[in-house]
């Protein structure tokens, strides 16, 4: 309802998500209240009017391990696929299982992993790569000022 100007040159990409889904996201429930999914359509249909990419958000550290059960995944893959139908390019994940359904399901659909899952290292830079992630977001505390692990970080991937 509200316009806002975005700079072009500045932002490429917009997050959001669901007050509540079966994924949840790196914040509390209560701190997005209120958004349904005719809002969260509308704010992609926005977003895609005004050439930016919207990246919807499952990026809870932790999914109480419904991603390894039957009914968990078929939940996870209608609200992937509710996503795709409404123009979200792209998501952003911090479980590597997560990140194979991702894949599996849509592997058109860009994935950016989450600061949620603490990468610290090259190796695990180099694991989430080789599941098929697009764009890694390091650890912002323990790799921040560390200059030669983030060159070597950056020299090991091609996301």
């Amino acid at each position: 309802q509200h316009g806002c100007v975005i700079p072009e040159s500045l932002v490429d990409e917009i997050f959001g998500k669901l007050s509540t889904d079966v994924a949840g996201g790196g914040r509390a429930s209560y701190q997005i209240v209120g958004i349904g999914r005719r809002q969260v359509a509308r704010h992609v249909a926005a977003a895609r009017r005004a050439g930016l990419r919207f990246n919807y958000l499952l990026n809870a550290a932790c999914l109480d391990n419904l991603e390894f059960t039957r009914s968990g995944q078929k939940d996870l893959r209608a609200l992937l696929d509710w996503c795709v139908d409404i123009g979200v390019e792209a998501v952003t994940v911090a479980s590597p299982f997560l990140l194979r359904i991702v894949k599996e399901r849509h592997p058109r659909l860009r994935a950016r992993v989450s600061v949620f899952a603490c990468i610290d290292h090259v190796r695990q830079a180099k694991m989430w790569e080789e599941l098929g992630d697009d764009c890694l977001m390091l650890d912002s505390l323990l790799v921040n000022r560390e200059f030669r692990l983030l060159k070597a970080i950056r020299e090991s991937v091609r996301c």
